[in-house]
């Protein structure tokens, strides 16, 4: 995955990751760090979306650890793209990072590409590491 810094104060990054080199299909995730206290007691369920008013159907949410050992949960569900039936599949990270609470995000409306984003979300999460500013990176590529 290649990280862009999308925010003055480091808060937010977009992951870019190709299926085969750099040929496409790109998987893109997003990444923000936000204080605890602005999020109004919001469980991380919550900030996952487990509760999304919007999703169809119900959605499939659950712990889920690290192995730099972060804390945190996962949720898949999916929603309504527009008013003529086109779904999109959305994924949602949240892990409790002191103050803060850092979430990853992704979706598609290709449900099967949605698939595909799912594991590399999933292969990307699972290594990241934090650093002292709270913003995520992998050991293959620390941030700059």
């Amino acid at each position: 995955l290649m990280a862009a810094q999308t925010s003055v104060n480091s808060g937010a990054r977009v992951y870019l990751g190709f299926e085969d080199g750099w040929s496409g299909p790109a998987r893109v995730l997003s990444a923000a760090v936000r204080p605890r206290a602005d999020l109004g007691g919001l469980t991380l369920e919550q900030v996952a979306g487990f509760d999304d008013p919007d999703q169809l159907g119900p959605p499939f949410v659950e712990a889920f650890d690290s192995e730099a050992g972060l804390a945190g949960v996962r949720c898949f569900r999916y929603l309504p793209l527009d008013d003529h039936g086109v779904i999109c599949g959305r994924l949602d990270y949240a892990f409790a990072i002191g103050d803060d609470v850092l979430t990853i995000t992704g979706g598609d409306p290709d449900l099967v590409e949605f698939e595909k984003l799912k594991l590399a979300a999933e292969a990307f999460v699972t290594v990241m590491v934090v650093d002292g500013q709270s913003s995520p990176s992998t050991p293959e590529h620390p941030q700059p």
